[in-house]
């Protein structure tokens, strides 16, 4: 049966007036990247355009990001999502399995980044670290505490490519509820869709811990210091602005 009337009606003012209330967990705009992937956004998200990142963040070059009605005021408020891609450093499961390394890790490098650029954070702390192994993606959750005791909340994804891997970092102030958006921040990330040569493959040497030091005995940068210099970036360069 169709529709009567009154539901069309009454869905439209639902629509117009508690648009979040409709949408708010529905992934309804779908955005493809040049680099093999599809990401599934809310009603609602609009993406940041490439000047606007340009201007926030001239030291790192993200490649995308979306903002939940911005207005046109880029930044202004939040939640905001950015993404940067590595597709030259992939990283071995044996690596992101190993959370309290990890975590121990990424703290002694966030700590150093707010000392070199003296940011008024007086605390933070990681919450939440975990691999999703069956869909290849590291999550943290890391809570910055400013001077004047607000606080900010990075939700931040890795995704696990065959060649590299595909950083997903949302902030959000204390303000705009951080919990609410825990969900769905997981959702858009885990509905994320690669291209065949994008998904991982574990391999039998990623099983190896020697393999992992083997490899940081190269000059080249190992995946485990390339993945902690994106982590530590995402966390604090994109928030930049936000602490000056």
């Amino acid at each position: 049966m169709g529709w009567s009337m009154n539901k069309i009606v009454l869905f439209f003012l639902m629509v117009t007036l508690f648009p979040s209330t409709v949408f708010s967990d529905s992934l309804i705009n779908r955005f493809s990247a040049e680099e093999g992937f599809v990401i599934h956004l809310p009603f609602g998200w609009e993406q940041i355009p490439g000047k606007a990142l340009k201007e926030y963040s001239p030291d790192v070059s993200y490649h995308y990001g979306f903002q939940e009605r911005p207005g046109g005021q880029w930044f202004q408020n939040t939640p905001y999502m950015l993404i940067l891609i590595n597709d030259e450093e992939r990283i071995s499961e044996s690596e992101v399995k190993d959370i309290d390394t990890m975590v121990a890790e990424e703290k002694k490098a966030i700590q150093k980044v707010i000392y070199s650029m003296n940011l008024p954070i007086k605390d933070f702390y990681i919450d939440d670290a975990h691999y999703d192994e069956e869909n290849k993606i590291f999550y943290s959750t890391m809570v910055f505490i400013q001077t004047d005791a607000q606080s900010v909340t990075a939700l931040s994804a890795l995704i696990l490519t065959e060649n590299g891997h595909i950083g997903l970092t949302c902030y959000i102030d204390e303000k705009d509820s951080p919990s609410r958006y825990y969900d769905l921040f997981h959702k858009m990330v885990e509905n994320i869709q690669l291209d065949d040569e994008l998904v991982f493959v574990p391999r039998f040497s990623d099983n190896f811990k020697f393999m992992d030091r083997f490899k940081k005995m190269s000059f080249k940068p190992s995946p485990k210091i390339a993945l902690l210099a994106l982590v530590f970036c995402l966390s604090l360069w994109g928030l930049r602005e936000k602490f000056k």
